[in-house]
């Protein structure tokens, strides 16, 4: 779902704080109608009843009269009288005190005035009625309703980050053995290194999927290893004959038959490198940085002594990480395909976009069909009739194969004007700057 974060951490993070949020909602509606209000109205019938008390004393009392009064008669309860109004705040927006004030207005007919003052040790309510002549009486404020609000505050940014907390450790915990399966699926295209042996933690239903997946990923290493070495053994009964039928064909008398023989005796040889390979990929082949420019450059050395012009338009100067055999045959099998199934010129390009890595070879060919182009990575596959000139159409899959060991993308788009261009798009940590 769109907007939705991704993560398992702030999913389960949002599912705890909306539900608490639901849950805060209604308790704060059931503290409302059950607490609040009945609590404001009951305060309000006690205060009403303290002045109606007062009232009949302090009715034809002066200020310092009524005052001198409490001071000998009701000293512990801390009731004040005074005639300035210096301190005295309006009541606070709070359903509380509103509920509180109408309660009051509702046992009196004349005018009454409230006023709420904060004092260094407590609170007080200060009321001032038609009767009084000209003071008000502070009756001390003591619940802890007037503070309900800040408390469910303190409550909701308690309970968010204890939940925050939990889910972290929830998450975590849940999600130790998916991440061992995600490095256990790294390992497993390297056949040099061995797989990692996975804990078995969690609920139960994680530990049987990471059981299933860790019996599945070693028999899958099994078969990668058993069809490298099905593959070795295949190229080795295979080459011995086909070194024997080359050396018998070198005494025929036949120059032109000879010469057929040898080719198709080297094309079958080249095919059978081609399913080595594919097997390979370049795999077993320890990790290097190096730097790219020279390496490029020793390249398209190479072609130029085998007559083949390459067209260097700029060469990215970056340190990549990769497997240099490996890489080297990459980019070999596209430019023999741009110079074998292409046209000239044939181009390399490096250079960096948006951080990342990117090496093109093009050519300008005939193109090849729009719908086409994902199928030439498939195994066996060729192109358009008009680009195909024999192959064991290999080629592209084993680029595509050691593309994927460098966690790299390989990219087959048709050119504007003509021909095609394949390129490689490595990851940002694959790279440096010099």
């Amino acid at each position: 779902m769109i907007g939705l974060p991704r993560t398992a951490f702030s999913q389960i993070t949002l599912s705890l704080i909306l539900l608490l949020f639901i849950n805060l909602l209604i308790f704060i509606f059931f503290l409302r109608w059950f607490v609040v209000d009945p609590g404001a109205t009951q305060f309000a019938d006690m205060l009403n009843n303290q002045l109606q008390l007062l009232a009949i004393k302090f009715r034809d009392f002066q200020a310092f009269e009524a005052q001198a009064w409490l001071q000998k008669n009701l000293p512990q309860l801390g009731y004040e009288i005074r005639q300035k109004t210096t301190n005295f705040t309006e009541l606070p927006p709070l359903r509380f005190y509103q509920i509180m004030q109408e309660t009051l207005e509702n046992h009196y007919s004349d005018a009454l005035t409230i006023r709420l003052s904060n004092e260094a040790t407590h609170s007080k309510l200060w009321f001032q009625l038609a009767w009084m002549k000209n003071y008000w009486i502070g009756i001390p404020f003591h619940t802890y309703l007037q503070n309900i609000y800040g408390m469910i505050s303190l409550i909701l940014t308690l309970t968010t980050l204890v939940s925050m907390l939990m889910a972290y450790c929830i998450t975590a915990y849940l999600l130790r053995p998916l991440k061992e399966l995600g490095r256990l699926a790294q390992d497993l295209s390297k056949m040099d290194r061995d797989l990692p042996t996975l804990q078995h933690k969690g609920p139960k239903e994680i530990q049987q999927v990471v059981s299933l997946i860790e019996q599945s990923a070693h028999q899958m290493r099994k078969l990668i290893q058993d069809r490298e070495l099905l593959m070795a053994g295949v190229s080795h009964d295979l080459r011995t004959p086909l070194a024997r039928l080359r050396i018998a064909v070198e005494w025929m008398p036949e120059e032109s038959l000879r010469y057929d023989m040898v080719k198709d005796i080297e094309e079958m040889d080249a095919i059978i490198e081609d399913f080595l390979e594919y097997a390979r990929a370049g795999q077993t082949e320890p990790e290097q940085l190096i730097d790219l420019p020279p390496f490029i450059d020793s390249l398209i050395v190479d072609f130029h002594r085998q007559n083949f012009k390459i067209h260097l338009e700029e060469n990215a100067i970056i340190q990549l990480k990769c497997r240099p055999v490996a890489m080297k045959r990459l980019l070999t099998n596209l430019l023999h395909n741009a110079f074998k199934h292409g046209a000239k010129p044939i181009t390399l390009h490096s250079y960096q976009e948006d951080g990342q890595l990117q090496v093109w070879v093009k050519d300008r060919g005939q193109g090849i069909d729009n719908q086409n182009l994902r199928q030439l990575f498939d195994p066996f596959s060729q192109g358009n009739k008009a680009r195909t000139k024999g192959g064991s159409g290999l080629g592209l899959a084993i680029a595509e194969r050691i593309a994927h060991t460098h966690h790299a993308t390989l990219t087959l788009k048709n050119r504007v004007n003509g021909g095609v261009k394949v390129g490689i798009i490595f990851p940002n940590d694959g790279q440096k700057k010099q």
